[in-house]
């Protein structure tokens, strides 16, 4: 019992810590007036449980999804419904995993942009994105934290940065 109440205090922890790292992310602009965004990667939080990868990709268009609706919530609120960007990766700069975690270099990355109705989401990342042109190369650094407090193991994702490749 106590070690399920530790679990889940570590959890909670590591959650808050985690959206505590969203505000760590800084706009800049360069010369050319392009905005790049950069981030302490020394504020992210560390557990067994966590991969971290960092690599170059093309971009390669955005395409909506409509999920095959299995759950109640489907396909307004399931999360699996909106525009949804793709990158293939070209080549791997950094993959570390912590402890348990796989380290699997990924194919392919996808990045969710918009709800259901074709919103688009008010942050960042999904602007930048949406100013990209097919085939425009990418480096992205993304960490993954495995939330293995719960029977089944929920991803957490986050996008440490993305920026346009020199």
């Amino acid at each position: 019992m106590i070690k399920h109440i530790l679990n889940s205090i570590i959890s909670i922890t590591l959650m808050i810590l985690f959206t505590q790292c969203n505000s760590v992310q800084i706009s800049t602009q360069d010369k050319n007036n392009k905005t790049d965004l950069v981030t302490a990667h020394n504020n992210l939080p560390k557990n067994e449980s966590s991969t971290y990868h960092t690599f170059k990709a093309a971009f390669k268009g955005i395409k909506y999804n409509k999920c095959m609706g299995r759950t109640a919530m489907c396909p307004i609120d399931c999360g699996n419904s909106g525009n949804f960007a793709t990158f293939k990766i070209l080549k791997y700069e950094k993959l570390e995993g912590d402890g348990l975690t796989r380290r699997e270099q990924l194919k392919k990355y996808t990045i969710k942009t918009s709800d259901y109705y074709k919103n688009s989401f008010d942050d960042p990342n999904t602007k930048f994105i949406d100013k990209l042109k097919l085939n425009d190369e990418v480096d992205i650094e993304v960490v993954f934290i495995y939330d293995t407090t719960i029977p089944i193991v929920r991803t957490i994702e986050k996008i440490i940065s993305i920026k346009k490749s020199h």
